[in-house]
């Protein structure tokens, strides 16, 4: 009995520490996983301010093409590039953490489809690499237990 309560730990432990990265276009929110378990919230971060994108929006309206989409190209879509800049927001804070912190081993995206795909595009090298799950949900305003269902089910 005493072999397999060790046996059971070890494999629970050979799972190693999962990023959990829960998103929409304005948040971000990253949770610790170890196992099939959340274990923790280790941040939330604005991707967006609601004045930023008010102030763009008006901007564009009055024609003044010196704003970020006068680098885009002309048929992109204001969401097109509002999706491309959250996603570039969280796979920075993503970053930082991987650098901050060694134990983590693999990376969940938990995002909408558009979101998955723009994140895809920024996702670079060893960070790519870690990215072992992706789940197409939009669960940003749900408990840690319906995250945990969707990742872990």
């Amino acid at each position: 009995m005493y072999f397999q309560m060790g046996v059971e730990n070890n494999m629970q432990n050979n799972f190693g520490c999962k990023l959990v990265a829960v998103l929409d276009m304005n948040k971000l929110k990253l949770f610790k996983a170890e196992g099939l378990k959340i274990t923790e919230e280790v941040g939330q971060f604005q991707l967006h301010s609601e004045e930023k994108q008010s102030i763009e929006r008006h901007e564009s309206l009055r024609g003044n093409k010196s704003g970020l989409s006068a680098f885009h190209d002309p048929h992109t879509s204001k969401k097109d590039i509002d999706f491309s800049n959250s996603s570039r927001a969280a796979v920075d804070h993503i970053k930082q953490l991987f650098a901050s912190d060694l134990d983590y081993k693999e990376l969940y995206i938990v995002a909408s489809s558009k979101l998955l795909g723009a994140m895809r595009q920024m996702l670079q090298g060893n960070l790519k690499k870690r990215v072992t799950k992706e789940i197409n949900k939009d669960l940003i305003n749900h408990s840690i237990k319906d995250i945990e269902k969707a990742i872990f089910a």
